[in-house]
């Protein structure tokens, strides 16, 4: 039988999305608005059922608490909910419409509170919670101590279970001139901790030669990414502070890449959930904090957050369950900064301009597809290339067809675009 206790942030949303459209809800996960990105936004579709009520719901485990309850009680829903799925003191909440519940029986019951609904009509939640597949133990300490594994050996079990949910954790690669044929290049210890307690298993990777250890509980090790998140919390926090939102919201949209073998260059970063225009106007930004975003990602790193894969360091991820806290962490500067609509437009323009010039026959449709994405038209490029042609860099832009400007010094042109990218930051 499945427990709320070992249910995964994704899960969670799953299930809240469940119950509110089993009470006539019309749901989006990762919903952006006024207030941010919410986990689930319900507006109501049956309004025998749930009149004209709409409905925000925060799933609370990385975020501080009361960040969660303002969140969603700025989010203009008619109903605000905060499930704090961590063992965190309770606040008073002073605001009418928003509560906080400890658990998803606790949210269906307040929600059919607020709505009127009949209370011999059955709860959806105890049949959803035994149709979640639990993991093979609930808990990865829980077994350490039952077989009595050294702290040492649990710190490495748990960092290998976490690298390999991430990306490639090679264990050995072929060696002919090894008695064995192979060489060790991970730690075999760890894994055969996991193996025998049949959390993880080997499997051949042909093309590069190795063999890389395949996670069987794809489960306890994400409920365990979310626990070891927890534990690191104050560390993000004290990151972003050190080193700027912005260089921790381009970390967490990013994706893989050593920042070592990144390029310093504007990027038209896509995040789940949030408008294009924003992402790709703080996606400008990169060149600009470079050094810092380096840093950064060598101390996510650092602290077991972000892993390269084993045998070639080509590769390399955060754990999906760092990427969505520090979203969590930096979605108020993320707000305030989008309210500058202005500045927004100019980034996602030069970040155009940048990524998508000298324009190619073969990028002619993906520039106007970019363009209805970011909400941005010819003119708007037109506009921002005016101070490029002054400087003798480029053509006047021409909006009736293709290529629509001609770059001369490619080089210098996107140096410009980063100069100017600078100055506007200083605003």
């Amino acid at each position: 039988m499945g427990s709320s206790a070992t249910l995964t942030h994704r899960e969670y949303q799953e299930a809240v999305a469940k119950v509110l459209e089993h009470y006539g809800f019309i749901t989006r996960p990762e919903f952006w608005n006024s207030a941010g990105r919410l986990d689930v936004f319900g507006r109501c579709a049956r309004r025998e059922l749930c009149g004209e009520a709409t409905v925000a719901v925060e799933v609370s485990r990385t975020s501080r608490l009361e960040s969660d309850i303002s969140r969603v009680y700025r989010s203009g829903a008619t109903y605000g909910f905060v499930l704090a799925v961590k063992p965190v003191e309770l606040p008073p909440v002073r605001w009418g419409n928003v509560f906080v519940v400890r658990s998803l029986e606790e949210f269906e019951s307040r929600l059919r509170e607020v709505l009127g609904v009949a209370g011999e009509q059955p709860l959806l939640t105890p049949e959803l919670v035994r149709g979640v597949q639990p993991p093979r133990y609930a808990d990865l300490d829980e077994v350490f101590e039952r077989f009595g594994v050294p702290e040492e050996l649990r710190v490495r079990a748990r960092r290998l279970l976490l690298h390999a949910r991430t990306t490639y954790y090679h264990l050995y690669v072929d060696d002919e001139r090894s008695p064995t044929g192979y060489r060790v290049v991970g730690d075999e210890v760890a894994y055969h901790i996991l193996h025998q307690l049949g959390i993880a298993d080997l499997e051949r990777r042909s093309r590069w030669r190795t063999y890389w250890v395949r996670v069987l509980d794809e489960k306890l090790a994400a409920i365990e990414a979310e626990k070891h998140v927890d534990r690191v919390e104050e560390n993000l926090r004290n990151l972003i502070d050190e080193y700027g939102w912005e260089v921790a919201f381009i970390a967490a949209c990013s994706g893989g890449g050593l920042p070592e073998q990144g390029r310093p260059e504007p990027m038209l970063l896509v995040c789940e959930g949030l408008p294009r225009r924003v992402t790709a106007a703080i996606g400008a930004l990169k060149p600009v904090l470079w050094e810092g975003y380096r840093a950064f990602r060598s101390q996510l790193m650092r602290l077991d957050l972000a892993f390269c894969e084993t045998a070639s360091l080509r590769l390399c991820r955060m754990l999906p369950e760092a990427e969505r806290a520090l979203l969590k962490l930096v979605n108020d500067s993320v707000v305030e900064f989008s309210k500058n609509e202005e500045l927004v437009k100019e980034l996602a323009t030069l970040n155009v301009l940048y990524n998508l010039f000298p324009l190619s026959a073969e990028n002619y449709s993906t520039l106007l597809s970019t363009l209805s994405e970011l909400e941005l038209r010819l003119e708007d490029l037109e506009k921002a290339s005016q101070e490029f042609h002054r400087l003798g860099l480029v053509s006047r832009f021409i909006k009736d067809r293709p290529p629509y400007l001609v770059v001369y010094d490619k080089a210098r042109f996107r140096e410009a675009i980063v100069e100017k990218i600078a100055s506007l930051r200083q605003r």
